[in-house]
């Protein structure tokens, strides 16, 4: 398994997919918390963190890809059903996963994500993200994702910490594995018509200030979920496990089963 992974804890097993251009560092402060009574698993996508782009054995390309190194992974730690919990590029990546292996998920966690496609606009503008990481390496997503991803309320504390901590994350990826992710985001199909067929607990959680994946698109996201719950996080954007820690996890342990 070449991909970096972190497994902690005992018990039932919940595994986290970061999101863009971000690594499983983000899921830190839930890691901890989760691994007291669960088994908890992070891991980084292929040149994101300390997994090398080149970490990948899957032929498939695009979501496909991420969801059958999910699956590798899943297979070397011996965990046949797990809670699923993806934030942003996380949660499209568990739709597809669940899509495609639906007897691995016992339950779903789905953050600050969506379930249709990028429309023409959207895809061009990853395009040429991705070329402007090409020529001028992944520091220069610094500025650009940092006020999408901070909600107003984040951004006005004066939190270094934070910025510092989101800004390292993107320095540390890799400008292949941040093309490859960008391109599986553009070609991804929407999953809107699965929302209707899943049957396992689904829990939804959105920052209230989140301007990537409203609080609008997710509340009809669970409103096409069978007996799925929505809960929203005050005082956040688009990462609310960083953002409001506390009451990120507050909302995954009441939703989890």
């Amino acid at each position: 398994m070449r991909l970096s992974y972190r497994d902690q804890g005992q018990g039932q097993a919940i595994v986290f997919l970061h999101a863009f251009p971000l690594d499983q560092t983000m899921w830190d402060e839930a890691a901890a918390a989760l691994s007291r009574d669960r088994r908890v698993v992070t891991f980084d996508w292929p040149g994101f963190g300390q997994s090398p782009s080149t970490a990948s054995d899957s032929a498939a390309t695009g979501l496909d890809r991420m969801v059958a190194d999910a699956i590798q992974l899943l297979d070397h730690l011996g965990l046949n059903q797990v809670d699923l919990c993806g934030l942003s590029m996380g949660g499209y990546v568990a739709l597809a996963l669940y899509r495609s292996f639906p007897e691995r998920v016992r339950s779903l966690v789905l953050c600050d994500t969506k379930a249709t496609a990028d429309p023409p606009a959207t895809r061009e503008a990853r395009r040429e993200m991705a070329e402007l990481v090409e020529r001028e390496g992944t520091a220069t997503l610094i500025p650009l994702m940092l006020p999408r991803l901070l909600g107003a309320s984040t951004r006005r504390r004066p939190e270094a910490s934070l910025t510092d901590r989101i800004a390292g994350m993107i320095q540390r990826s890799d400008p292949e594995g941040v093309t490859h992710a960008l391109d599986a985001m553009a070609t991804r199909t929407a999953t809107t018509d699965l929302l209707g067929s899943i049957q396992v607990p689904t829990l939804l959680i959105v920052g209230e200030e989140d301007i990537i994946s409203t609080p609008e698109e997710m509340k009809e996201m669970a409103e096409a979920i069978p007996h799925a719950r929505l809960q929203v996080i005050d005082q956040s954007g688009h990462l609310p496990n960083l953002e409001q820690p506390t009451l990120f996890l507050e909302a995954l342990r009441s939703g989890l089963p």
